[in-house]
């Protein structure tokens, strides 16, 4: 079948963005749900996309091509979802975590993740009203957060606008 039907049921951010790329990639797709867009965890979620909560390997760079790809849909998209890569920041206590910090940034630049360790004077010019005795910290250049309704709402619009159907309070 050249144009494959698809029904996804559930219109969180996962749901919506199965069904815009499928959408996308020809198929004829109908997105369903008991209530409305982001209706449920997708509405209560804080919208961080972020390594800096991972261990490097795949679920960091899983997060990273996430992070790629909402790059890609804040071009594609109707709809602005306020993804903005801001950057996080893991912060070290002491000497020894300083030192486990310096490891796992190897461990992370190595597979790609951009990151680097603070010093104590980029960590106070970073965030000024941290505790004075804070050695430093690493800092993730790509993690970035955005508004997870509105990326519901600009995927399930994406989805119409390539010729899909949304089926909502079913």
């Amino acid at each position: 079948m050249s144009n494959p039907r698809v029904t996804v049921i559930g219109a969180g951010v996962i749901g919506c963005a199965v069904a815009y790329y499928n959408a996308k990639a020809g198929a004829d797709v109908i997105l369903v749900d008991a209530g409305d867009l982001a209706d449920y965890t997708s509405s209560r979620c804080d919208g961080n996309v972020l390594v800096s909560d991972k261990e490097p390997g795949y679920d960091a760079s899983l997060t990273a091509y996430s992070q790629n790809l909402l790059d890609e849909l804040k071009k594609e998209l109707d709809y602005d979802f306020e993804w903005e890569r801001r950057g996080s920041m893991l912060i070290m206590e002491n000497e020894k975590e300083m030192e486990m910090g310096e490891t796992l940034c190897r461990r992370f630049t190595e597979t790609g993740i951009r990151c680097h360790m603070m010093d104590k004077k980029e960590l106070k010019s970073r965030e000024p009203y941290v505790a004075d005795d804070l050695p430093g910290g690493m800092w993730f250049d790509d993690d970035g957060c955005l508004y997870p309704m509105g990326l519901c709402y600009g995927l399930a619009a994406g989805v119409k606008k390539l010729g899909g159907r949304l089926s909502l309070h079913n």
